[in-house]
């Protein structure tokens, strides 16, 4: 009989022939199971043991490497400057006559931080015989922005012969960080000063000889200002010979102004006159808003 295309126990001839092909091939599918487990498990942990040791012992040594060039000698200067200010570098201080039991104290200051300004510092001068006249130390308050040096001052102390043992003392200082100041100056630290003149000593009615010094300003930016502050230095070849500061009143954007300083000595003149502005910048109170606007700009 054929039997060939009939059912047998609801099997076919074809499922029986695959039943007994699994059957007889169990042992090798199993054996090939464990086989590729097996390197799965080679591979995984392999790729693990070379990951740790490639970590621990190659990466980290190069990281380690980059590390150490990264925070030397440029590298470090520019992390500091970043992360942390470097302290202001201060001179000696200097005593200088301004008139007739008249002295003017300076410590000249350098900010060398390129991306911190000094938003303020507090300090006053001591000097031997000070307390024995019953004078207090009168304290000041200056700024100082980033790459800027600046004289820090206390201009004509009364003393009925020059101070000696003068010290300086710093009560408190503010640090800022500034990342775009180079872009801030060039915007709003536009200020041209011609016409300097120094006029030669007049005898007044009381008998002190007063000189002048002219200089006009123009503020080039396109800001407003309550107020700006001016160095005048006086020399004598390389050395300082006298200094004074001045405040003047706002100065709008593109207007220009006349101004001078008067000297309570007798000074010849000077073989260098500098006048330097002394505006801060980053305060936004220094900028003066327009009539029916709300900006800072004209």
């Amino acid at each position: 009989m054929n039997i060939s295309n009939q059912q047998i126990n609801d099997f076919t001839e074809k499922e029986l022939k695959i039943s007994y092909w699994y059957v007889a091939h169990q042992a090798q599918m199993l054996a090939i199971v464990k086989i590729l487990l097996i390197a799965l498990c080679v591979i995984f942990w392999g790729y693990v043991f070379y990951g740790t040791i490639n970590y621990f012992f190659i990466d980290q040594v190069r990281f380690d490497r980059a590390m150490s060039q990264l925070t030397a000698g440029y590298g470090t200067a520019r992390l500091q400057d970043f992360w942390r200010p470097v302290q202001l570098e201060l001179s000696d201080i200097k005593v200088m006559s301004s008139g007739a039991n008249r002295y003017d104290f300076l410590v000249f200051a350098f900010n060398a931080n390129k991306n911190w300004a000094v938003a303020s510092i507090k300090y006053y001068f001591t000097y031997n015989g000070q307390q024995e006249a019953g004078i207090e130390p009168k304290i000041y308050e200056a700024f100082i922005l980033p790459g800027q040096e600046k004289y820090l001052f206390d201009f004509g102390v009364e003393f009925s012969a020059r101070p000696t043992n003068v010290g300086f003392e710093v009560v408190s200082i503010g640090w800022k960080h500034i990342s775009n100041f180079e872009q801030l100056a060039a915007e709003k630290s536009l200020f041209t000063v011609s016409d300097i003149q120094f006029v030669e000593p007049s005898n007044t009615d009381s008998g002190i000889n007063i000189s002048k010094t002219k200089f006009k300003v123009r503020n080039d930016s396109v800001f407003n200002y309550w107020e700006m502050g001016f160095y005048i230095l006086l020399y004598r070849g390389s050395d300082l010979a006298a200094i004074n500061y001045v405040v003047l009143p706002g100065l709008a954007s593109g207007e220009s102004r006349e101004a001078e300083t008067l000297w309570y000595q007798n000074l010849s003149t000077p073989s260098k006159t500098e006048v330097i502005p002394d505006v801060d910048i980053l305060n936004e109170k220094v900028f003066r808003q327009i009539e029916g606007g709300s900006g800072e700009k004209k």
